[in-house]
């Protein structure tokens, strides 16, 4: 019974981390699933209540952390990618700067990886004075630097 729990707790964890990327997958969950996994949490909270007084139901505890352990994970995943990537995306700002300064213009492609997207922009001298970069970091919000603003702006679910 303890191997099945905690490959149950690990599947829920994996998945709950896998979800703030899968678009189609939080979609279903935030749209669909969101009033039975209240309805289940509710449920297995008052199994656990009724298990404080009740010696013969054991596993209440485990069924009480199921729900808030799938979205925890999917909120601290999203944080973590959103940290990670902020942090890569500084780096690319730093070297696409520093070959502005050597060259005049920012570069017209840069390689970037793991989900950052960088854009330069032409104004009306065809110069290149401006890029831009932005990346997902889960429940549709995007990340987005703009070299002229120097600063990032989040867009979400009603942008």
């Amino acid at each position: 019974m303890k191997l099945v729990k905690r490959i149950t707790l690990f599947t829920v964890f994996v998945l709950g981390c896998l979800m703030p990327f899968i678009p189609r997958f939080h979609t279903i969950v935030a749209f669909s699933l969101v009033f039975p996994l209240l309805v289940l949490f509710g449920g297995s909270l008052l199994y656990f209540v009724w298990s404080l007084f009740d010696r013969s139901l054991r596993h209440a505890g485990f069924a009480l952390v199921v729900v808030p352990l799938f979205f925890g994970s999917s909120v601290a995943a999203s944080a973590g990618v959103g940290a990670v990537q902020k942090f890569r995306a500084k780096l690319y700002i730093s070297n696409i700067e520093s070959f502005k300064s050597i060259n005049g213009n920012y570069p017209f492609e840069y390689p970037t990886s793991f989900g950052i997207q960088y854009s330069s922009y032409v104004n009306e001298e065809n110069e290149r004075d401006r890029f831009s970069l932005k990346f997902n970091r889960g429940f549709f919000v995007r990340e987005f630097y703009d070299s002229s603003e120097k600063e990032w702006t989040s867009f979400g679910w009603g942008d």
